[in-house]
């Protein structure tokens, strides 16, 4: 069973968050970036899964600009034989919709999609 584990890459939730004001956006660049906390316990279900034989093949894909490639090593360390990193300048923004568009095809071939239910710098 193919199984694909869908990572962000996030600001450190212990770190002072701010607002760009020229782009109301979250101001990624003032904090350390991290896996997500939830990201990292689903990259431990997927080590189980692969560990008990119930998977084949552990694949992280995560969707963001390239400094994210952080997030991808962190995870091929901790569970993923594999990665996809959508790196895309026409996605920056992108809302929850277009972004699980993007993930959704990046995913395709999936046996099992495990991730978290929401991530630590937003609603999705």
């Amino acid at each position: 069973m193919k199984v694909v584990v869908l990572v962000k890459q996030v600001p450190d939730t212990y770190e002072k968050r701010s607002i760009a004001l020229d782009t109301g956006m979250l101001a990624r660049e003032a904090s350390e970036s991290i896996v997500d906390e939830i990201d990292e316990r689903v990259c431990a279900v997927a080590a189980e899964l692969k560990k008990v034989g119930a998977a084949t093949e552990v694949v992280a894909v995560t969707m963001g600009p390239a400094g994210a490639d952080k997030a991808i090593r962190k995870v091929l360390a901790l569970a993923a034989d594999s990665a996809v990193h959508v790196v895309d300048d026409g996605l920056v923004g992108s809302d929850m919709i277009q972004t699980a568009r993007v993930l959704a095809e990046a995913a395709k071939d999936a046996d099992l999609i495990l991730s978290g239910a929401e991530s630590t710098d937003g609603g999705g």
